[in-house]
């Protein structure tokens, strides 16, 4: 059942919230008496709670080594168990000295409560038995723990990696092998030396023990598909439609919630508009989805959110998100064609990126659009190259009056190129050339690597 709340008095005036109840959550095990909604719970609970689906996010990857190589690829389409797999791929067979060879398929996340266990459905490939999959995970003074699985059978296994009660793998933090909260899950380590293989992964869950408080978590949520403010929280000549994800994974009830909303000035940081959503009630085991629409001017805006109960702020349900609200045409606010002309190459948006439809970018007065194209697609084969998407994408970009910034960078190259071997260099340069090629005269600027600032910063120039 929806529930609309309208804000009588104060700095949310006019705003309507509206609150829809979502289906249950997973099981959850474990101790813990359900109490009355927003009585004193003092009891810990034991809970099992997704960590992530690999919906919006995806893991980094980290080489131990500039002989060790790593990448993570989306399966497109393949599910397990109607989850979302991804797909880890590791190469060590350039390597030299077997110490301290390693890669992190890195994703820094809060585990809620006092972790016991991180649990994952992993798919071993017959070529890949054998090697050893680590769980790190890191406490809040930087202690880091380890603990690791020899797949040692083909198929899909559902794998439990204790971290409870483990020494830590070398002297760091507090040095003291006690897990000080909060704790991280830091990511899935491989080590293998001397092979190259891959994994796919799906399914992760954390079993954490502690109050039932602590598994209370507030989320911001990307709107839906159709949605005009996909996938930010942007507002096109109004205030943006905001939503946040209310989730409850421990068995007992939280009553008397309020979740407060603050608005700031991205530049200034003053505050420009607050409200309080209260929450009677949130049954253990499910979640609820909140939406609002925040009274501010046109801008980018530092939306913070947090969520209090009957003792206080709830740990793990806050933080903050970018919100902006864009003029929704700037062409029909400005008559005179030189005006026009002035906003679009000197006014404040300047260029943009990639997220929405051309056409909306170019309605804000925008000058270019940064082109953003995955390499592999654009070469199957080696020196075999297919720019028919590239020229689909930029030239949508031109037929709505844009310039093109064209960037292609590592990590999505193809699998028969590696950033650690010296073939890397040429056929990035191949790849542009034949880029520039093809798209001719329709790109006016190119975008030689992005954020690249270790290692692989000098890949680009050679």
């Amino acid at each position: 059942m929806g529930i609309k709340r309208k804000f009588l008095r104060g700095r949310a005036v006019g705003i309507v919230v509206t609150v829809v109840a979502s289906a249950a959550w997973i099981g959850v095990s474990g101790g813990g008496a359900r109490a009355s909604a927003g009585g004193a719970r003092t009891q810990l609970e034991t809970v099992t709670y997704p960590f992530t689906n690999f919906r919006s996010t995806m893991p980094g990857v980290w080489d131990s080594r500039h002989d060790v190589h790593g990448s993570v690829e989306r399966q497109a389409g393949q599910t397990h168990d109607g989850k979302r797999i991804i797909r880890l791929n590791w190469d060590f067979t350039a390597v030299k000295n077997p110490a301290n060879n390693f890669v992190n398929f890195w994703w820094p996340r809060r585990i809620l409560g006092q972790p016991l266990a991180v649990k994952a459905l992993i798919y071993t490939p017959p070529s890949s038995v054998g090697v050893s999959v680590a769980v790190w995970v890191k406490d809040a003074t930087g202690q880091l723990f380890i603990s690791r699985h020899t797949m040692r059978h083909p198929g899909w296994g559902s794998y439990r990696f204790p971290v409870a009660g483990l020494a830590a793998a070398y002297k760091s933090g507090a040095g003291d092998n006690v897990q000080h909260l909060p704790v991280q899950l830091q990511g899935f380590a491989v080590d293998w030396p001397g092979h190259a293989g891959y994994l796919l992964l799906t399914g992760i869950q954390v079993t954490s023990r502690g109050l039932a408080r602590q598994f209370l978590t507030c989320t911001p949520m990307t709107n839906p598909r159709n949605a005009v403010d996909r996938p930010h929280f942007t507002g096109w000549g109004r205030a943006p439609l905001c939503r946040l994800h209310l989730a409850n994974y421990a068995r007992s009830s939280e009553g008397n919630l309020v979740v407060t909303l603050r608005a700031s000035d991205a530049i200034t940081g003053k505050m420009v508009w607050e409200a309080r959503i209260p929450v009677p009630i949130l049954d253990g085991d499910h979640g609820d989805d909140i939406a609002f629409a925040p009274s501010i001017k046109n801008g980018v805006f530092n939306l913070a959110y947090s969520v209090s109960g009957k003792g206080g702020p709830l740990p793990n349900a806050s933080g903050s998100v970018v919100v902006a609200r864009l003029m929704g045409d700037v062409r029909k606010k400005l008559a005179s064609r030189a005006v026009r002309l002035y906003v679009r190459h000197w006014g404040l948006c300047g260029g943009v990126m990639w997220f929405y439809p051309p056409a909306r970018f170019a309605a804000t007065g925008a000058a270019w659009q940064r082109c953003f194209a995955n390499w592999a697609p654009m070469e199957p084969e080696p020196g075999e190259f297919d720019f028919a998407g590239a020229a689909h994408a930029v030239k949508a970009a031109r037929h709505a009056g844009l310039g093109v910034v064209y960037l292609t960078t590592l990590y999505t190259q193809p699998p028969f190129y590696h950033e650690n071997r010296a073939s890397f260099a040429l056929a990035y340069g191949g790849l542009l050339k034949g880029a520039s090629t093809a798209l001719g005269s329709l790109v006016q600027w190119y975008e030689l690597g992005n954020e690249d600032n270790g290692r692989t910063k000098y890949l680009y120039t050679e």
